[in-house]
């Protein structure tokens, strides 16, 4: 989920600021029992091991530009820069432990898409982007006590659909 905003510059170049809210979740479990339940219906039995969360918030300047025109279909180009946070947890239910972490630190994402025209200056936008970042905290480690510094790789890619209207 995101937001981006600012001016048009002129008709075909936008400058302005976005955040993002990136998220991916996921569990790990395994299958106690199986069994076969009223009218052939599987029926299986999971215990939960592991768990883990990612929410990633991006907030960039950027640059957008489009092709000129007024085509059925307007297609454009767009790179931002700026700061970048991870929120990383996880629980382990087999051993106890748990995680919890905030990393930050500098990235950037470079996005391409296509816009379809609604009426006015409201359109139905596409897009694939590409995020670049690699995200650091100062932590002690929980063996030795020794300070560490801890990154986590923020890359990654994905697609965002919305609405785009001007005012």
């Amino acid at each position: 989920i995101g937001i981006r905003g600012g001016p048009m510059m002129d008709e075909n170049v936008q400058l302005g600021l976005g955040v993002d809210w990136i998220h991916k979740g996921e569990n790990i479990s395994s299958v106690t029992t199986s069994t076969v339940g009223p009218g052939g219906v599987p029926i299986d039995v999971k215990q939960d091991i592991a768990r883990a969360s990612v929410n990633m918030f991006p907030i960039l300047g950027f640059v957008q530009v489009s092709l000129p025109g007024s085509a059925a279909i307007v297609p454009y180009v767009g790179a931002g820069g700026g700061y970048q946070v991870l929120v990383l947890s996880g629980d382990n239910f087999a051993t106890g432990e748990s995680f919890e972490g905030t990393f930050s630190g500098w990235g950037w994402q470079v996005w391409g898409g296509a816009a379809l025209p609604l009426s006015g200056r409201t359109r139905l936008t596409g897009e694939v982007y590409l995020n670049r970042a690699e995200l650091g905290r100062d932590a002690n480690d929980s063996n030795t006590g020794v300070k560490v510094h801890e990154t986590v790789n923020g890359d990654g890619m994905g697609m965002r659909f919305g609405l785009a209207w001007g005012f």
